[in-house]
């Protein structure tokens, strides 16, 4: 198999670690509330935070892959994140506030 030059001439990966109860401890009425999202975009977004995968949230939300995909791109934009995996940072960092807020 050929290889092309890897970009810039290094690799690079990424890994999120996370706390899987957290994704819970973030209910869309949060994100709502925290980013001024629509109930749709919020459904959306905590079934992304708990590791949905884009297609399947759509699928449960009754929504088609486009639609959902024009949702996400709104609570992208709203969040100040480019990317599923900062959102995912984002919405776990409010929990972990969240959390530390009701434990005091």
């Amino acid at each position: 198999m050929k290889r092309g030059p890897k970009p810039h001439g290094r690799s690079a990966a990424a890994l999120l670690v996370s706390d899987s109860d957290l994704g819970a401890a973030v209910p869309g009425a949060d994100l709502r509330r925290l980013f001024g999202l629509t109930e749709r975009e919020a459904a959306l977004a905590a079934g992304i935070v708990q590791g949905e995968r884009l297609n399947a949230v759509a699928d449960q939300l009754g929504l088609s892959v486009r639609t959902a995909r024009n949702h996400l791109q709104a609570v992208l934009r709203k969040t100040g994140s480019r990317r599923q995996a900062k959102l995912i940072a984002l919405a776990h960092a409010c929990a972990v506030s969240r959390s530390q807020d009701s434990s005091q």
